[in-house]
């Protein structure tokens, strides 16, 4: 323990984004560093596989290493890879995909049609969402990201402040300060996720990547807020382009951010994205692909596929608030999205007529639920678009039920998607082809669109 070691940095590790060195055998984790780096490091943490180690001083920087943009890099839990030039990025995160894939899937690649993983058309500024963590500081209330996880690997409730954000907008370096210099001067508390106690949880914030608009969503807990109409003028007057202001109460424990209640405090009741030459609403609890540039490309390249292979009608799992549904429909004869969440399908039928498309239908409920009641016989391509946990087990034994001859699953989580490819191979699928999507540059995450045929 708290030994000093001069060694090299040989690779990164999935997804906290540590340097990775070895040293007489052992496995040292090391924050900050990365490939190529030759480093002096201090062992913090030790069992009988891993260590952690804590940097001492870079003796020879890696010819891949970059100056971090964010001036808040190395606090923030936020991006974890920004010291990395952006070419080297993708390329550890194609090899993490692919190892991924053989690791847990037991699936060889080398025989798979996989293209490279294909740019984020925006490295910087390009998400259109953030979630900022209250907490309390030297100062008082702050608003700010949560802490990188520590060299035990264990999650920390405390909040580094922040004054910008390279990843989401410009215009968060002229909101911070409103809304701080507000909770301050009503002396507000910020919830503490291990006593429970405390009013303000997060802010969320949503911007449009097409009009620019921002909304802004306040999660507390159940207690009395002062009046905001005048922080709504001032932020309104001073960042012109927020339209929209929702309060959020989660009397929920712990950390995780929950739309029980919601309510419009000011503005529309929504922000609209644009997806090619669709306009989709976006609702405070909407699911929409973070990265919506990103986003298009993936669909785009799932449109070609649909075209090439002649297919007329589409199932969409996991719809959220239907934009690949909603995107494919003009490439097919029919549509049809299903998603357990009740806003998601309002929304989803809601794009629908507003962009004047009659081929598509929405259904609320479970998958397993609802695709009994579909004609399966008609079902050309399943789409599945699940969350980071992947499909659940009894949403695969539905999938499975369906016989589909092709399945499109696109996937957040390289760990989740290598699971269950796994099971649709053990049921007859082959994999034929794999397209990685940068959807989070400067992160360690990356999005996939794997294609099954049976």
């Amino acid at each position: 323990m708290n030994d000093v070691y001069v060694t090299d940095i040989i690779d990164i590790s999935f997804p906290d984004g540590y340097g990775v060195a070895r040293h007489d055998g052992l496995v040292i984790f090391v924050p900050g560093c990365v490939p190529g780096d030759k480093v002096e490091i201090r062992t913090v943490k030790r069992n009988n596989r891993f260590a952690y180690g804590e940097p001492l001083q870079i003796t020879v920087p890696s010819p891949s290493r970059v100056t971090p943009l964010c001036p808040h890099f190395i606090a923030c839990g936020g991006c974890t890879m920004q010291n990395l030039a952006y070419e080297t990025q993708l390329y550890m995160k194609e090899r993490y995909l692919k190892e991924t894939l053989k690791r847990i899937g037991k699936i060889d690649v080398s025989n798979i049609d996989t293209s490279p993983i294909v740019h984020s058309p925006e490295q910087t500024f390009y998400r259109g969402k953030i979630e900022l963590a209250f907490g309390e500081g030297k100062n008082g209330i702050m608003l700010g990201m949560r802490k990188r996880a520590s060299h035990s690997g264990q999650y920390l409730w405390e909040v580094t402040p922040i004054n910008e954000c390279y990843i989401f907008s410009e215009t968060l370096k002229h909101i911070l300060p409103l809304f701080n210099e507000f909770v301050q001067k009503n002396k507000l508390s910020a919830f503490n996720p291990l006593t429970g106690k405390g009013l303000l949880r997060h802010l969320i914030l949503r911007e449009s990547k097409h009009s620019k608009d921002i909304m802004l969503i306040l999660e507390t807990t159940n207690g009395k807020l002062p009046d905001l109409s005048g922080l709504w003028k001032n932020i309104t007057t001073e960042v012109p382009c927020i339209k929209s202001m929702y309060r959020v109460i989660n009397p929920n424990p712990g950390d995780a951010i929950k739309y029980e209640t919601l309510v419009r405090l000011f503005g529309n009741p929504y922000i609209v994205e644009s997806m090619g030459d669709m306009e989709l609403r976006v609702y405070p609890d909407s699911f929409f692909q973070p990265n919506p540039k990103g986003a298009h490309l993936l669909y785009t390249r799932l449109a070609e596929f649909v075209q090439k292979e002649d297919i007329k009608n589409v199932t969409g799992l996991y719809c959220g608030a239907g934009a690949i549904e909603l995107f494919l429909s003009r490439y097919v004869k029919e549509v049809t999205g299903i998603d357990s969440s009740h806003k998601n399908i309002a929304t989803a039928k809601e794009n629908c007529i507003i962009n004047r498309i009659k081929n598509c239908s929405f259904k609320k409920g479970r998958i397993e639920d609802v695709l009994k009641t579909l004609n399966l016989t008609d079902i050309d391509l399943l789409v599945t678009d699940p969350p980071r946990e992947g499909i659940t087990k009894e949403g695969l034994s539905s999938i499975l039920n369906v016989k589909s001859k092709t399945i499109a699953y696109v996937s957040c989580n390289p760990s989740t998607l290598a699971r269950d490819l796994k099971i649709f191979i053990e049921n007859g699928y082959s994999l034929t082809e794999i397209y990685p999507f940068d959807f989070f540059p400067n992160s360690s995450h990356l999005e996939t669109l794997a294609i099954l045929k049976l």
